[in-house]
Order: structure tokens, then C-alpha cells, then sequence
């Protein structure tokens, strides 16, 4: 078993003197440790990281949307699985704040995101893997080689059947992939290794079980902070107590709750209404740390209850206003619609107003004939 985390944080503004840092390419010092100052592509939000591979963190500061000296998420933490075994919850929240300390004149932490995953040997992913995952994925994408592997589709096949993606990088995702090839890859498999000789294979009875002539497998859960952070507004105890947690330690003692929530949302089935023997095998021999009992875990979901419904009307009328100028056909308008990560307040909207999704697909169709009809191609 592993976890990593990533730790986000509000600042006012980030202290002057960080940028110094990123002046040269040479190793930096900066909280008593060295550190290899770099710049960030887009794609991750920041512009600058400092990295120490060696103990285990990235800093990624300055958020491309914002000014240094405006609020925003100017800083986020990510904390690899060596360092979260080295200390205690307490104990590694306690070095992230003194490290967001420095580097901001004050901060607020926004959301913790985890990422759950588990190690096993004797067990190959079926060809018929994609079909018999039942979730909420909708798109199914295959690509060849493996590379560094970055998740960030909604349902992919890589490196020819050896691993799979389910859901998006955005709120909660599913990975299984061959992890032997991929630390091979990132070139870390001499420390996976003295890992999983440490460990338990849940396959087998006997310990010391690892076996270096075969592949080892993961299946891994990824939750964005915003997920964890409907956990924390719309979960509860037995008692009606909430979870309302904002960091990793508050975190720590629900994190086998968040991957048994994973075994439920995206369900292996070895044939219909079966569930396959991985996934009993998972729940049942994994353990996080030391989990809460009798705890209820939900997201909480804003709904389209409360405000009037004119920001959906409008999107909708401009999206097939935009349809008609692209002259696509109804069917692939309506895929684009209900691909929309908020398309489930649309079809809320329309449910409080007593209307089905026939009727709103219905509606829609015809606004679409409008479009052509009334304007042709100058829709």
C-alpha cells in the first residue's frame, strides 16, 4: 500500500525574496534543505517548483492566474509515499506548514488531495478489463507505450492492455497499470522493490512473499481536493458527527474510507451482479493507517436548488447556438452536453421544474432545428 498527498494553500501574498531563487539553475538552499529551483509548464497551474526528490517534496508556486501579490493558490505541496512512511500525520502536517510558512507572508489551507494505491503480484488484467469495470466513464481511449504515465482522460487503455484509466483527473479517478514497468521507466524500481520485499502480497499467505521474476501490479485511487472536500462537508459519523478535515492530518484516519469508496464507484465485475475476486480481495485485506468505524462517507454536492437557473438557460442557448455555426447533428450535440462535468445540475434544474431528460433532450433538439431554420449558416 502507498499514499501520496498534495496540500494546497491561500496566500496573501508570497514573501519577495522567494524569487530570488529561481535566478540561476544551480541548487538552491531554502528551509535548511537544498533544493532544484526550476519553472513549471501551464499545464500544472504554477510557474516555479523547488524539488528535493531525495526527501520526498515538490513546491509549486506562484499561480498562473493570479499576482504574487494578490490572494490566490499560490502554493501547492506534493509529498511522495517514502515521506508520508518516515512520520505521522501530525508530524508531516507540522513540516508542510512550516515550509508553507516561508514561503507565504500567511496562509489557509484550501483542501488536501490523496492519492491511494495498492501493490499486488498474481493477477494480470483480463482483455475484457474495460467492459467489466462498471462506472460513471463514459470515454474509452487506447494509446501504446508507457512512458512516464500521466492520468488525464477520462477512460484510457495504456501500453497494449498493461494499464487502464477510469475517470477524470478533476474529481476522482481509477488507475490499474503494471507498476514494475512504470518504476522502470521513471527509473525508481530498486526502491519499489525494497518496498514490496518489506511487504505483504495479499495474493499469498506466507510473508517475504515478493517474487522479482513477475510483475507487480497497482490499482490506484486518485482524489482531487475538490472531491475530498465534498467528503469533509457531507460525511458523518454514526453520531451525526461531520468530518470537516482541511489537511492531511485532520485526513489521515478516513483515508481507508476514501478507498473503499473507490472499490464501490468504479466496480470490477468478474461476470453480471459478481463482483470479481480482486476487488473482494482489496477490500478485505487493505488497511490506511487506523480507520474511524461506523463512519458514513458522502459527497456533498451543490445543488441547482438554490439560484434561478438563468446561467444554465443561457449556457445551453449558447452552446447550441455554437453547435448550429459547427453544423454538427443533434445526437453529437447532446454526447458534448452530457459530457460536461456540471451536466447533472442541468438535468437537476429541469427535475425541480417537473421536466424529464426526454423532455429537456426533446427541447433541446428542436431549439436546434430553430437555429438552422430560422438562421441557417449564419447561426
Amino acid at each position: 500500500m502507498s499514499c501520496r498527498c498534495g496540500s494546497s494553500a491561500l496566500s496573501r501574498r508570497i514573501r519577495p525574496e522567494i524569487f530570488a531563487l529561481f535566478e540561476g539553475t544551480e541548487l538552491v538552499s531554502f528551509a535548511g534543505k537544498q533544493w532544484a529551483p526550476g519553472r513549471v509548464g501551464r499545464d500544472s497551474g504554477y510557474q516555479y517548483k523547488l524539488q528535493n526528490a531525495d526527501l520526498g517534496l515538490i513546491l509549486l508556486i506562484k499561480n498562473y492566474n493570479v499576482k504574487a501579490e494578490s490572494p490566490g493558490p499560490h502554493l501547492k505541496i506534493e509529498v511522495s509515499p517514502h515521506l508520508i512512511e518516515q512520520h505521522s500525520p501530525k508530524q508531516l502536517q507540522q513540516i508542510l506548514d512550516e515550509l508553507a510558512g516561508q514561503l507565504l507572508t500567511a496562509l489557509e489551507i484550501s483542501q488536501c488531495a490523496v492519492h491511494l494505491a495498492v501493490d499486488f503480484q498474481g493477477w494480470t488484467p483480463p482483455a475484457d478489463l474495460v467492459p467489466r469495470m462498471r462506472c460513471k466513464s463514459r470515454n474509452v481511449r487506447e494509446f501504446d507505450g508507457i512512458g512516464s504515465i500521466i492520468f488525464d482522460e477520462m477512460a484510457a487503455t495504456y501500453s497494449r492492455g498493461q494499464s487502464f484509466l477510469f475517470g477524470s483527473a478533476a474529481a476522482l479517478q481509477c488507475a490499474i497499470y503494471n507498476k514494475t514497468k512504470q518504476a522502470k521507466a521513471v527509473d525508481k524500481l530498486d526502491y519499489w522493490e525494497n518496498r514490496w520485499r518489506d511487504g505483504d502480497n495479499p495474493f499469498e499467505d506466507e510473508t517475504g512473499n515478493y517474487d522479482p521474476k513477475l510483475d507487480v501490479y497497482r490499482v490506484e485511487f486518485r482524489f482531487h481536493h475538490s472531491v475530498v472536500e465534498q467528503f469533509a462537508q457531507g460525511s458523518h459519523s454514526s453520531s451525526g458527527e461531520i468530518l470537516n478535515s482541511c489537511n492531511y492530518a485532520e485526513l489521515a484516519t478516513h483515508l481507508q474510507g476514501l478507498f473503499e469508496y473507490g472499490l464501490d464507484t468504479f466496480k470490477l465485475l468478474h461476470r453480471v451482479a459478481y463482483t470479481d475476486p480482486l476487488w473482494t480481495i482489496l477490500r478485505s485485506e487493505t488497511r490506511f493507517l487506523a480507520p474511524v468505524d461506523r463512519f458514513v462517507y458522502r459527497r456533498y454536492y451543490k445543488t441547482a436548488r438554490g439560484f434561478s437557473g438563468k446561467n444554465i438557460e443561457l449556457m445551453l442557448g449558447n452552446a447550441i447556438t455554437l453547435f448550429a455555426r459547427n453544423r454538427m447533428d443533434f445526437p453529437s450535440c447532446w454526447a458534448a452536453l452530457k459530457s460536461l462535468p456540471v451536466f447533472h445540475l442541468v438535468e437537476e434544474y429541469y427535475r425541480e421544474k417537473g421536466r424529464s431528460q426526454t423532455w429537456l433532450k426533446k427541447h433541446l433538439a428542436k431549439k436546434l432545428d430553430e437555429r438552422y431554420v430560422r438562421y441557417g449558416m449564419a447561426a
